[in-house]
Formats: C-alpha cells, structure tokens, sequence
C-alpha cells in the first residue's frame, strides 16, 4: 500500500518523489531524500522509565549509535541516528543501501534482545524532506508555530507538530531542517512550499 502512495504521490508531483527536487529557488531549496527508515518499538513495564538495557545494546550493535533517550532528540550522527518519538518509539534513519539487510538484522537483534520489541521498515511509509538556504528559517516559521531559532532548536533537539498543516517529525540537520511527513501527502506539501516560496520576502 505504501509503494502505491509513492507511486501516486510520484504522478500528482511530476515525478519529483521520492529522491527529487521539490523547490530551488533563490535562497530556499527543498528535496526529498532517499533514506532507509525503520521505527523500532518496545513495550515499557509501568514505572520502567527507559527500554531494557539489552534492547538498547541489541540497536547499537546493528546501527552504530544509541537510541536516543531524553524526550525530543536524536542521537547518532548525520548520516544514521535514532529519533525519540516517544518513551517506547524511534525512528531509525540510515542508508538506503543498507535498507533492507539492516532491517532483517534489527528485527532479529531487537526481537531476541526483548519479545516485546519489533523494527518495521517505514522507507515508504514516510517521506523526508530536507529544505535549506537563506530563506529556510523564515519559511519554516511560516509552516509551523514551533520556535526554530538556533539556541532554542538547535541539534539534537527534535519535535513532533505540524508542519504545513501536517503532522511531521522535524529537526534541524547540517545546514538546514529535515522533516518527515506521511508520504501520501507530498503532493500537499510540495504545492506548499511552492506557494510559501512566492509569499517570502526576497530579503529573507
């Protein structure tokens, strides 16, 4: 069913999804990023503030990096982390050339480590969108009401909220945002941000 929406989503945007160009203009680009996606979850005992410590072990082995446990961050580095969507849930981004092989390994790792935990592959689930450029701020205030200045959202804090009328993660990532939207809904947003672009200021 995802691989339809991306299909659909691909007819509706001039097959500028996924992997493509959504906006590049003066001082603001937007892309679409080819990105493996995997959410790993877990059940947590009442009380339990943090995954078994053998999950947390399992995930690192597998990916390189810790999953990130403070609410609303992402530990890891530029190319693979791990985003905190809740105490029990995170989103596991890396290479898509490791999409396939490394979702088999963290659901054996993941699911031997604790019964209660799975890792599911979101690739096609979800479409991750990085913008840039000088105009990229005042654009992201027009999307959301979330605070992006720089020393109030600046790495690894994460959030959850609409962006664009849709409910997405976003962060800051190198020199720009990122954010993650349900992929049935590029269409939405690609025509958003083109009509955003016209509606900012050149100065900006």
């Amino acid at each position: 069913m995802a691989e339809l929406a991306w299909s659909s989503a691909q007819e509706r945007t001039g097959g500028r999804a996924p992997g493509g160009t959504l906006l590049d203009v003066a001082g603001l680009r937007a892309r679409v990023v080819d990105a493996a996606q995997t959410i790993v979850a877990c059940h947590l005992a009442p009380g339990l503030g943090a995954p078994p410590r053998a999950l947390q072990d399992a995930v690192a082995a597998v990916t390189g990096h810790a999953l990130a446990l403070a609410p609303n961050t992402r530990s890891g580095d530029d190319d693979a982390y791990a985003v905190w969507l809740d105490p029990a849930r995170w989103l596991v981004v890396g290479t898509m050339a490791q999409r396939w092989s490394r979702l088999r390994a963290l659901q054996l790792a993941v699911t031997t480590a604790s019964p209660e935990a799975m890792a599911s592959d979101a690739t096609d689930a979800l479409v991750m969108i990085d913008i840039a450029g000088a105009r990229a701020p005042a654009l992201m205030a027009m999307a959301s009401a979330l605070d992006f200045d720089s020393a109030v959202f600046a790495p690894p804090r994460t959030a959850r909220g609409a962006f664009a009328g849709v409910s997405t993660v976003l962060y800051r990532h190198g020199d720009g945002f990122r954010v993650h939207a349900d992929a049935t809904l590029i269409a939405h947003v690609g025509a958003w941000l083109e009509q955003a672009a016209r509606l900012l200021p050149r100065g900006q």
